[in-house]
């Protein structure tokens, strides 16, 4: 629920918030690709997802709002996405379903969560390993092409129009 708020706070103010903070649009992307960046080379290279020491040693209810909640299914990452695609919307019906599929990402984000068992179950410590490496890999790849869109966004370098 957590998540779901404020992944919706972003989808309606996000652009708002940049605005009075005097943050650009390229500077966020550029912000997001950092750490993106860094949460990446952790997967892939086996190193830890955040400081194990800020965790409580007990489990609590606070764990439903970090680190799973914030920052684990509202990423810093996933806001710029989210604040980068409301920014480039032409209208209010591109920003309503923008907010339909948040909604429907954090509700199979709950499905996930309430079939983790079954999940890890099914598949195993070593396939779940191998999926977290290769998705590593892609958000390697993903947080380089928001610093390429960042850096053509201030005129940095040139936009390439590549043929696929």
């Amino acid at each position: 629920m957590v998540a779901t708020i404020v992944a919706l706070l972003f989808v309606v103010a996000g652009e708002f918030l940049l605005s009075v903070l005097h943050i650009t649009l390229p500077a966020l992307k550029i912000a997001g690709c950092i750490i993106l960046l860094l949460f990446a080379l952790g997967m892939v290279m086996g190193g830890g997802h955040g400081d194990e020491g800020d965790r409580p040693k007990a489990i609590t209810l606070d764990v439903a709002v970090y680190p799973l909640a914030m920052p684990m299914m509202a990423t810093p990452q996933g806001l710029v996405a989210i604040t980068a695609i409301t920014a480039a919307a032409t209208n209010v019906a591109q920003v309503v379903l923008i907010a339909v599929i948040v909604v429907g990402i954090m509700a199979f984000n709950l499905l996930c969560l309430l079939g983790a068992n079954h999940i890890v179950k099914a598949l195993g410590p070593s396939t779940l390993q191998i999926i977290a490496k290769v998705a590593g890999l892609l958000l390697t790849a993903l947080a380089i092409q928001l610093m390429i869109l960042g850096l053509t966004d201030l005129g940095l370098i040139e936009r390439v129009m590549a043929q696929h």
